[in-house]
C-alpha cells in the first residue's frame, strides 16, 4: 500500500464554525421561536428537538454548572482550537468572551422580521462586542424569510458597511460533486458571500431536507428541483446551465 501523496497534517487545531455554549440541560426553549410551524405531531410531541428524526442521541452536558468551562473543555478534548459562536447578549456570552478571548469569536443571529430594529441592533453589539459575522435562519424564522426576500437586504446592507460576513447555510450532494463546486464558484461571484456548506450522500437528501426548512438553500438537478418550483414548495433562484431548459419556466440564468 502506498503512502498517500498529500497526507493529512497533523498537530493543527479545528476552526468550529457553528458551536453552541448551553446555559441548562434542558434546551428546549431554543425552539420555541419556530414551534409554531412545527405541523406533523411526532416532532411536536416526541422530539427534544425539531431535526430529531435525523440527528439520533442528541448529546447531554450531564449539568456540570459551569456550561462556559464545559464547552472549553469539550473543544480542548476534541482538539478545536477556536469556535464561532452565536451571540446572546447575555450573561454567558459575556463570560465567554471576557474568561476565554483567545478561544470564542462570535456572529449574531438575527431575524429579517424585525425590519430597522434590527440594524440598529447589530450596530449596537458590533460596536461593543467586535462581532466577526452576522447569521440568519431564514427557514427558522416566523414567518419564514427566503434569503433573496426584500426584509433581508437592509441585514446585507449593513453587514457590507461593517464589513462582516452573512453567515447562511447551503445543502450539497457530497464535498466535490459538482454543485458543490458550482455554489463556491457563484459565492465568490457575489462578493464572497459566506454560507455553511452542509455536505449530504447524494441529492435526494439534500432535496428533503429543503422542503423540510432545515437549510436554507440548496443546489440540485434541474429534474429534482422543477416539480416543487411549479408547485411552488421552492423558490427557483437560478439556472446554471447554458441554455434554459425546456418546461422549467423562466427562472434567472446565472450567466445573465
Amino acid at each position: 500500500m502506498t503512502e498517500p501523496t498529500n497526507p493529512i497534517p497533523t498537530g493543527l487545531g479545528i476552526i468550529d464554525c457553528m458551536l453552541g455554549i448551553p446555559e441548562a440541560e434542558d434546551r428546549s426553549d431554543w425552539f420555541a421561536a419556530f414551534r409554531p410551524m412545527i405541523k406533523d405531531e411526532e416532532t411536536l410531541k416526541q422530539f427534544s428537538m425539531p431535526a430529531q428524526y435525523m440527528f439520533k442521541d442528541v448529546p447531554q452536558t450531564g449539568n456540570p454548572g459551569d456550561f462556559v468551562a464545559w464547552t472549553v473543555a469539550q473543544m480542548d478534548r476534541f482538539g478545536i482550537e477556536k469556535a464561532l459562536v452565536g451571540w446572546n447578549d447575555n450573561e454567558t456570552s459575556r463570560r465567554a468572551k471576557a474568561e476565554f478571548p483567545d478561544r470564542f469569536f462570535f456572529d449574531l443571529p438575527c431575524n429579517p422580521n424585525d425590519g430597522m430594529a434590527e440594524v440598529a441592533r447589530i450596530r449596537r453589539i458590533h460596536a461593543e462586542v467586535g462581532l466577526s459575522a452576522i447569521s440568519v435562519f431564514p427557514a427558522g424564522t416566523c414567518p419564514q424569510v427566503p434569503i433573496n426576500h426584500k426584509y433581508m437586504f437592509p441585514l446585507y446592507t449593513v453587514a457590507s458597511e461593517l464589513g462582516l460576513p452573512v453567515c447562511l447555510n447551503v445543502g450539497v450532494p457530497g464535498i466535490g460533486a459538482s454543485q458543490h463546486l458550482t455554489s463556491e464558484l457563484l459565492l465568490r461571484a457575489a462578493g464572497g458571500l459566506r454560507v455553511e456548506h452542509v455536505p449530504y450522500r447524494g441529492g435526494g437528501p439534500v432535496l428533503q431536507d429543503l422542503l423540510a426548512g432545515n437549510i436554507d438553500v440548496g443546489v440540485v438537478t434541474f429534474s429534482a428541483g422543477v416539480p416543487h418550483a411549479r408547485d411552488r414548495t421552492l423558490v427557483p433562484l437560478f439556472v446554471t446551465s447554458a441554455a434554459r431548459p425546456p418546461g422549467g419556466g423562466r427562472p434567472p440564468m446565472v450567466r445573465s
